[in-house]
């Protein structure tokens, strides 16, 4: 059964706080967080991200997730943190990293931070 699809289940059956909770667990919170921050609503942006932050462990995804929320906030210290949590747990998309200068103002000049550059040959890519 596709997610969609279990929503749908629970709402026809009526049970619609968990279709709710699971609507809202299938949004895109890091996507959120970046277009919060795009927009200079930097406490909005923050509220999503501590809801992402609340995924339980084991979430798939739930370390580059986190990362990129951090990364639309222009918080590099907390990005580095979680996408090298993420690479460990073979979680990070190395091809959507390499456009991250381009899609996210707040990393525009992230090429030039060592860390960038060591997290790609840790897993022998190029920046």
């Amino acid at each position: 059964m596709t997610k969609e699809m279990e929503i749908l289940f629970h709402h026809d059956t009526g049970n619609y706080s968990r279709a709710i909770e699971e609507r809202l667990l299938s949004l895109k919170k890091e996507s959120l967080v970046m277009a919060y921050s795009a927009i200079r609503n930097r406490d909005e942006a923050i509220e999503w991200l501590a809801k992402l932050e609340t995924l339980p462990e084991g979430t798939p995804f739930r370390s580059a997730y986190i990362a990129y929320a951090h990364a639309g906030l222009g918080e590099l210290h907390e990005f580095f943190i979680w996408t090298q949590r993420a690479s460990e747990e073979k979680a990070l998309n190395f091809g959507l990293l390499r456009l991250i200068d381009m899609e996210i103002p707040a990393m525009r000049n992230i090429r030039q931070d060592p860390r960038f550059i060591e997290l790609f040959k840790k897993v022998g890519l190029e920046a």
